[in-house]
């Protein structure tokens, strides 16, 4: 098994912060919260991908530690996490980090029957972000859930992102601002703590 190569051009270490670890001969612990690779234009992005097809099937499951009011069970129960109330539906602050950070283009990934999703977002008048949707007929993965935004993206720089993780804006800007590729990652202490 080959171990993979880290990337050619880290961004400087930050302590405390690990981004990337790859075992094997060629040890290597990378620290930050990007890396990147060099570019190969500079283009501002302006648009984000935000993955909400999954299932929610652990989401359905019975968990007597989970504390949900009425309205938050009922959503639970259709599977559609992004749309879980908390105050409003969680994908708000999704999108509102998304816009804060400066995506202006917003594509949806959404299942057919999620319509749910698609009447809210299209009844909420879109002050800072745009929207649109794209279909992703089964549920087979993120790799097919990006693809089939592939119109919308149009040969554009895109980030991705998940309708059910909350994203810092300082992260989505700094991912917004890289010009090559580039990926958030968080050490799991800071993920685990509130």
């Amino acid at each position: 098994m080959t171990t993979p190569e880290p990337p050619a051009s880290p961004v400087p270490r930050r302590e405390n912060s690990v981004a990337a670890r790859w075992s094997g001969s060629r040890a290597a612990e990378y620290t930050s919260l990007l890396w990147t690779r060099q570019p190969e234009k500079n283009i501002a992005m302006n648009k984000i991908v935000i993955l909400a097809r999954g299932l929610g099937t652990r989401m359905r499951r019975d968990d007597a530690a989970a504390k949900l009011d009425g309205r938050q069970a009922a959503i639970a129960d259709t599977g559609v996490k992004a749309m879980i109330p908390i105050g409003r539906p969680f994908l708000d602050y999704v999108l509102s980090a998304a816009a804060d950070a400066g995506y202006r283009h917003a594509c949806l990934v959404v299942g057919p029957e999620q319509d749910a999703i698609r009447k809210y977002y299209s009844e909420v008048p879109a002050e800072r972000l745009d929207f649109t949707f794209a279909n992703q007929e089964q549920p087979r993965g993120t790799a097919d859930a990006v693809a089939a935004a592939e119109q919308f993206a149009d040969g554009d720089p895109i980030a991705v992102i998940n309708s059910d993780n909350y994203y810092p804006v300082d992260a989505l800007r700094r991912l917004r601002e890289q010009s090559g590729s580039a990926v958030a990652l968080f050490e799991r202490d800071a993920m685990l703590s509130g």
